[in-house]
């Protein structure tokens, strides 16, 4: 969940990103693990389910990678807020 104000808008990239006007300090807190807004769905679960519901969380959620593990995508992280336009990447 996130933890300081944000705003959705057009990147300079031609999509949309995350935004905030707070200035946010080095090392703080942006975003915490709140199970009430995110849910993980493993790739089984992912496969096994519905095609409606597979274009939801394609378009809702974002890959979650193990860079050590085989596969190196486990599953989505599915954010009921605004987190799912963070950069995830390292």
């Amino acid at each position: 969940m996130l933890q300081i104000k944000t705003f959705i808008a057009a990147d300079n990239y031609g999509g949309q990103g995350l935004f905030t006007d707070e200035d946010v300090p080095k090392g703080g807190l942006i975003l915490r693990y709140c199970p009430e807004f995110t849910r993980y769905i493993p790739l089984e679960e992912y496969y096994e389910a519905s095609c409606e519901e597979q274009e939801l969380w394609h378009t809702h959620a974002y890959p979650h990678y193990e860079p050590n593990a085989n596969p190196p995508m486990l599953g989505l992280m599915l954010n009921l807020d605004d987190a799912r336009y963070c950069n995830h990447s390292d």
